[in-house]
């Protein structure tokens, strides 16, 4: 190793040496060097956005399908049938209720779908 070398190496060993003593070393990569870690940076949380709207999409998709196959009445009162829900119930049955998005995507699919002979 050259002087210029050494020194440089020198110091990485102290800067290892400094950072080890702690829970997130600070040590550069030389130049060309892969490094396994993302350089001490943490991965931010982002929020599933399109999964989110995908879920959501399904859901309603799903809802309209069941009162396109069992009607809008029969829907009605087995929602209705919950007589004394507790606060799980009480939320399934506030969201299964037939709002008006639902309520179009059932036209929709109606006039889509063919009904068997």
């Amino acid at each position: 190793m050259t002087g210029q070398n050494l020194d440089e190496f020198r110091k990485r060993l102290k800067d290892y040496e400094k950072g080890s003593r702690r829970r997130f070393p600070r040590v550069r990569p030389l130049p060309g060097m892969p490094m396994a870690s993302s350089g001490g940076r943490r991965r931010r949380f982002s929020i599933p956005w399109t999964w989110m709207i995908v879920v959501v999409a399904l859901g309603f998709a799903m809802k309209a399908f069941i009162v396109l196959r069992i009607g809008e009445d029969q829907y009605r009162g087995r929602l209705a049938a919950y007589s004394d829900p507790g606060i799980s119930e009480s939320i399934g049955v506030f969201v299964m209720q037939p709002d008006p998005l639902t309520l179009t995507l059932r036209d929709v699919a109606r006039s889509l779908i063919k009904p068997p002979r």
